[in-house]
């Protein structure tokens, strides 16, 4: 009879176990355990069985067999298996990447420290709670279990019930925690959750500083499906239960990974001004893929343009795009979103964050098939997730002639005056073009709080004083005519005008100085200032 062969490697006492054929699932009735079926939702891929906690013994265990039919559970009189047909084998963990990993995953401390803020946050708000017949209920990477470490945010939603269907409930929420406020909560309260500020948008929501940490309290509708929605954050609470139910703790851990790779190439976050991976879509394709490293090893041979359907709501992606709005499909990557099937959860993601993320993931998936073998390879993937803050001093080593402005943003939301930078940035760039420079490289880093840096580095500094414009045919007309009008001195090529014309700026340092008056960009930041030409 074949056996279950441990292909583990420890991770906080867990380990991981593969069938060692695909045909082992027939024998297992053979053994002297009990098996019988189990209904289980379809859309569940691993489930944790944790055996009774003795003074020797503790150890989580995770039974991952390749596709083989119905779900089952295989009892014992001390064992308590459950496995799932749509089961991926187990991956074991690369070493760099479990380095990478003890330093991104918070740790015992950090996340009862957590756990605590929110049970305050329940305590803090409890009459309140009871006078809306409304629900605490945590939201975002902490709720699903893949916040990174450091991450001081807490999304919290007061869930209101059906009955309040049609209402203003951030207005009615906003009420409330006045009135609390007024009254100074309970006895355990905490006063500081009760100083919140109003934050505008589709439906309003709550913001308190406290400390480091950042508490948003966010007004919710109880629904049962997407079609129910009365706003677009009413989903939220769908998106963490879909994650949770999908995701295993050490699958968790993965996101957390794939969350700090996208970190480090600047391509994590849905932001307007970021237009990268956001959580969620992050979550979504580790739920598809098991892993990073398998989520690597498929992105890099990713198109053109991606079609995913984790959940399988479409016959194909042709069907996909006639459901979904045309606007949800002008990013590169179609990710159907579980629970909003007419959304593309990655809509936000811009063409050049896909070809980064692509291009990250060929590296470390070429890093990842070396690492047992070379010290080299687990530098490259350790070097692939650290984050490297530029500067004038580490752009200049790339060569090129460098532009570099330090900006001062406006005040206001953050996904505001961050699309503000970022059009300073683009018509910088754009600037530069038009003058005739030649611009290898571009970006600009944010931190969301204190000054921006915006940056274009030039092939040259300098450019000749007059450049060739080709005009229409010259047959032509009335464009010819046109043409010669506004160039007297232009000349036929090969059937075509052409004519010299004479350039504004042949240095781009005059230009980067006289791009700091430029109407256009000064709208957009409280104060800008060249710091590199």
């Amino acid at each position: 009879m074949g056996q279950l062969c441990p292909t583990w490697r420890h991770t906080s006492r867990r380990m991981a176990y593969t069938a060692s054929s695909m045909h082992q699932h027939t024998e297992i009735a053979s053994l002297p355990w009990r098996v019988s079926p189990v209904p289980f939702p379809a859309s569940l891929t691993v489930h944790q069985w944790q055996r009774p906690r003795t003074p020797d013994f503790a150890v989580d265990i995770y039974i991952c067999l390749p596709a083989i039919g119905p779900v089952r559970r295989v009892q014992s009189s001390c064992h308590n298996y459950l496995y799932a047909a749509t089961l991926a084998p187990c991956m074991a963990q690369d070493p760099a990447l479990l380095k990478i990993l003890t330093r991104v995953k918070p740790d015992a401390q950090e996340q009862t420290q957590v756990k605590q803020a929110v049970i305050q946050a329940k305590t803090t708000l409890k009459s309140l709670l009871s006078r809306l017949d409304a629900k605490l209920v945590p939201g975002g990477s902490i709720a699903k279990g893949t916040w990174l470490s450091g991450n001081t945010d807490i999304d919290l939603f007061v869930q209101f019930p059906a009955s309040w269907r049609g209402r203003d409930i951030a207005q009615a929420l906003a009420g409330a925690l006045e009135q609390e406020r007024q009254h100074g909560g309970t006895h355990s309260a905490d006063k500081t959750l009760l100083r919140v500020e109003r934050v505008h948008g589709s439906r309003d929501y709550f913001h308190v500083q406290k400390g480091r940490r950042v508490i948003e309290i966010v007004p919710v509708l109880a629904i049962a499906s997407a079609a129910h929605a009365e706003n677009v954050t009413d989903i939220s609470p769908l998106h963490v239960a879909w994650v949770r139910s999908m995701l295993t703790p050490r699958m968790q851990d993965e996101v957390r990974l794939a969350k700090q790779l996208c970190k480090a190439s600047r391509t994590y976050g849905a932001e307007s001004y970021i237009q990268g991976f956001s959580g969620y879509v992050l979550e979504i394709l580790i739920a598809h893929h098991k892993s990073l490293a398998a989520l690597a090893k498929a992105a890099s041979g990713w198109s053109e343009r991606t079609y995913i359907d984790v959940d399988g709501h479409y016959a194909d992606e042709r069907a996909a795009r006639r459901a979904l709005n045309r606007a949800r499909m002008v990013s590169p990557l179609l990710l159907i979103d579980p629970v909003h099937p007419e959304r593309n959860a990655a809509a936000a993601l811009s063409k050049r964050n896909y070809a980064r993320f692509k291009e990250q993931c060929q590296t470390l998936t070429h890093a990842l098939d070396r690492s047992a073998t070379s010290s080299r390879a687990q530098t490259d993937i350790s070097r692939l997730f650290r984050e490297q803050k530029n500067s004038v001093a580490t752009l200049r080593k790339r060569g090129g002639y460098l532009i570099a402005y330090e900006a001062t943003p406006l005040e206001g939301k953050e996904d505001v005056i961050g699309c503000k930078l970022l059009k300073a940035q683009e018509i910088i760039g754009a600037e530069m073009k038009n003058h005739g420079f030649t611009v290898q490289d571009a970006g600009w880093e944010w931190d969301g709080k204190s000054k921006a840096l915006l940056w274009h580095v030039l092939e040259k500094r300098k450019i000749p004083l007059t450049f060739v414009r080709v005009g229409p045919p010259a047959a032509k007309e009335p464009y010819a005519s046109a043409f010669r009008h506004k160039h007297p001195d232009a000349r036929i090529v090969d059937g075509k005008l052409e004519a010299d014309v004479r350039r504004e700026y042949t240095d781009a340092s005059k230009l980067a100085k006289a791009l700091l008056t430029e109407e256009r960009i000064s709208a957009l930041v409280k104060k800008i200032a060249l710091i590199a030409s």
